[in-house]
């Protein structure tokens, strides 16, 4: 349960960054 727990965490996180990442560039574009 504890590495499913990482796991989730970890793609969250990622997704965020993702997103904020994108909204970042988006204006630049």
């Amino acid at each position: 349960m504890v590495r499913v727990s990482q796991v989730y965490y970890y793609q969250t996180k990622l997704n965020m960054e993702t997103n904020w990442t994108l909204c970042a560039l988006r204006p630049k574009l």
